[in-house]
Parts: C-alpha cells; structure tokens; sequence
C-alpha cells in the first residue's frame, strides 16, 4: 500500500516553492496516515543565485566556416568513404583524414548509387560508337562536409563510370576547394 507525502522544495533562485508527491516503497510500513501532509521549511534567501560570466558561457570555439589546409575530415568507412579517403592521400589534398568522429573538425556525409544501362540503350551505344562505347554502369555520389555545428560548407555530385573514379572527382574538387580558399583568405 503507497500513500503520497508530498514535499515542498525551494526552487534554483529562491523565488519560490513547489509541491511533487513521493510515494513510499510497497514493501515498507507507512510513516504516517493515508492523505495527509508533510512539509519542509523552505529556508529565506535574499540574495539570487549570480548569473554566469561571459567566460563561463563561451567554453567552446566556434566551429569553421571553411576548410584549411590541415583541417581534420572525418569520413565514414563505407565503400565510397573508403574510395574517398585514398583519393584524398593520392591527390595529395591537404586536410588529416580522422577515423575518430570526436576528433574531427569537419564531417563527411554521401550518398551514392550504381546503376546498369539497360538492354536496348546498351546496344545503341554499341551501333553508335562501337564496342569501346564504356562499361554499361554509372556511377553517381553527392558528397557534402558540415562543420561542428552542421554548416554544410562543401558539396559535390559526381557523375562517373565507377566509384574510384567519382571518389577522386570528388577529392579533385575538395583540394580545388580548399586552395581557393587559401586564395581568398590571402586577398583578404
């Protein structure tokens, strides 16, 4: 058998109080008889809680808006984010690829799909231009890179013939990126 006590509590700033009902374990005896009430003494403030400082309020930096040449990207081990990471180290571009989401000052998001021609346009493409008319696959990923505070700074769609090939479209355009920035910032 429960039975409610209620509780009066002083809220944060001493403006006042409030009342919530606690109920007694099932198991334990009751303390005091069915529907009566227990109260505490609120204790009398006069002087408020004080408000936080500017400096308490700023711990955290603002996240980038663009990307710089040493910026750490983290990108997810899917197929693609995979193709793309070895795309940047060979394309030489100038960001630190992380495997640790914590650490990273950018993240990578992508989409991307494979589709087959179908019959009748495969063969159209062979009368048209002969067996070396390409693979019969496309290839198609959209890549965005958001900051900390989810500002999509960089996005791309690549349109290619496999996922190696849009992988370092897209790096190719992440490095072109990152160096017109460069330029920007010195112009500035």
């Amino acid at each position: 058998m429960t039975h409610k006590i209620l509780v009066t509590a002083m809220l944060v700033a001493g403006i006042g109080s409030m009342t919530y009902p606690l109920q007694a374990p099932a198991d334990e005896p009751a303390a005091i008889a069915p529907d009566s009430v227990q109260t505490m003494p609120v204790p009398a403030t006069t002087t408020p809680a004080p408000a936080p400082t500017t400096s308490a309020l700023a711990t955290t930096t603002p996240a980038p808006d663009h990307i710089r040449p040493g910026d750490k990207l983290y990108i997810p081990s899917d197929d693609f984010g995979l193709a793309l990471s070895a795309a940047i180290l060979k394309k030489k571009v100038q960001v630190a690829v992380v495997t640790d989401s914590t650490k990273a000052d950018f993240f990578l998001r992508s989409t991307s799909k494979s589709t087959k021609e179908g019959g009748a346009e495969r063969v159209a493409k062979v009368l048209a231009f002969g067996f070396g008319a390409g693979s019969g696959t496309h290839f198609d990923a959209a890549v965005t890179i958001a900051n900390r505070d989810g500002v999509v700074v960089f996005a791309h769609n690549s349109k290619k013939d496999n996922f190696q090939s849009a992988a370092q479209n897209v790096a190719g355009k992440l490095k072109s990126h990152i160096a017109e920035g460069v330029a920007q910032a010195k112009q500035n």
